[in-house]
C-alpha cells in the first residue's frame, strides 16, 4: 500500500477433486511350463495414452519387475517366471495429477515341463496307432514273400 491505502492480502483456494480409475488385466495362460512366457494384456480405464503400467511379479522372496506404456489405454506386456509354484501379479498405475492409483491382481501356476514318461502317455493313442500300423505292414510284407 501507500499512506492513502493499506495493502491487503486476498487468498484464493482451489480443491481439485481427483477421479476414480480402473485397470483390467488378463493372462493369456493360467498354468504355464517353467520356461514359457505368458502374456499380459489389458486397459486402463480412463482410457489414456503413454502411461506407465508396472507390473510385479512375487513368488516368496523372488520379485520381478516389468512395465509397459499405454495406447489409448491398453497395454501389454511378456514375461517369463523363472521357477516353479504359484506366482501373485500385480498390474497398477500410479494414478495422474485427475486420477487416484489402481491395481488388479493375477496368479499364474508355474509347473515343471512334464517328463519323457509324461509325454509318452499323453501321447499313447498316437504311439499305440503307429505301432499297430507298423505290425500290420510287416504282416503284409510277410505275405507276400510267401506268396
Amino acid at each position: 500500500g501507500d499512506e492513502k491505502y493499506r495493502e491487503s492480502f486476498v487468498e484464493v483456494g482451489a480443491l481439485a477433486e481427483k477421479e476414480e480409475a480402473s485397470i483390467e488385466a488378463y493372462v493369456d495362460k493360467q498354468k504355464v511350463v517353467k520356461g514359457e512366457r505368458i502374456k499380459i494384456t489389458g486397459q486402463l480405464n480412463p482410457p489414456l495414452s503413454d502411461q506407465t503400467i508396472l507390473v510385479k511379479c512375487v513368488k516368496g522372496g523372488q520379485v520381478l519387475e516389468y512395465s509397459a506404456k499405454t495406447r489409448g489405454g491398453k497395454f501389454t506386456v511378456s514375461v517369463e517366471l523363472p521357477s516353479e509354484g504359484t506366482w501373485m501379479i500385480t498390474v497398477y498405475w500410479n494414478g495422474s495429477i485427475d486420477y487416484y492409483p489402481c491395481k488388479t491382481t493375477l496368479m499364474v501356476e508355474v509347473v515343471s515341463p512334464p517328463s519323457l514318461l509324461e509325454q509318452v502317455v499323453e501321447y499313447k493313442e498316437i504311439i499305440v496307432a503307429l505301432v499297430l500300423v507298423i505290425l500290420v505292414a510287416l504282416v503284409v510284407l510277410k505275405a507276400r514273400k510267401k506268396s
